[in-house]
């Protein structure tokens, strides 16, 4: 097990990109700059690239399609669920309000290892039609409100210590954290 205090500005200075899931990710994935470390939000980035990072909270038990993406990651994983992960989120990290979603814990783990800029793809708040890019045929379609999910974002932005290093690549995110640079 790896000490999360150990982790603590570790990627201090570099970028990061945070990848939801949405239907999004695939055209974001195309504005991270070089170098950039991945933080993988639960398995659905996985299908695109290799990330660092997979950040998840749900039970890989009853999680299918993230109990395999577990098995076969070769980063490192971070969640509460000390049983699958190579990091706890625990202590200091605990003692910090951490979001209610994996996105948020990601964000926030994200700003932990010290990345600046820290940015937000594929996130596009489970609206429209399609809620992933993919098709999920086995997976229950999770809904929110807009104003549910952008409330828990401005909480993210709320609790961070530097919501200034974060931004959205796109998607309605972009209202509540500005809109990332595009990459040359």
């Amino acid at each position: 097990m790896i000490s999360i205090s150990d982790l603590q500005d570790i990627h201090a200075g570099r970028p990061a990109a945070v990848l939801g899931g949405g239907p999004s990710l695939p055209e974001d994935l195309k504005q991270i700059p070089t170098g950039c470390v991945l933080i993988s939000v639960n398995q659905h980035a996985l299908q695109l690239v290799k990330a660092d990072y997979l950040v998840f909270l749900d039970d890989p038990l009853t999680e299918p399609d993230l109990l395999e993406a577990i098995r076969a990651f070769e980063g490192i994983k971070v969640s509460r669920r000390r049983e699958w992960a190579d990091v706890e989120l625990g202590p200091p990290v605990a003692k910090r309000r951490m979001g209610q979603y994996t996105g948020h814990v990601a964000a926030l783990f994200a700003e932990w290892l010290g990345c600046d800029p820290l940015l937000l793809l594929g996130m596009d708040c489970y609206q429209g039609g399609q809620i992933y890019f993919y098709q999920r045929p086995r997976w229950r379609q999770r809904r929110l409100t807009m104003a549910k999910a952008l409330g828990g974002w401005k909480q993210v932005k709320k609790d961070s210590l530097h919501p200034e290093r974060i931004k959205a690549v796109s998607g309605p995110l972009v209202d509540v954290f500005g809109k990332c640079q595009e990459r040359p």
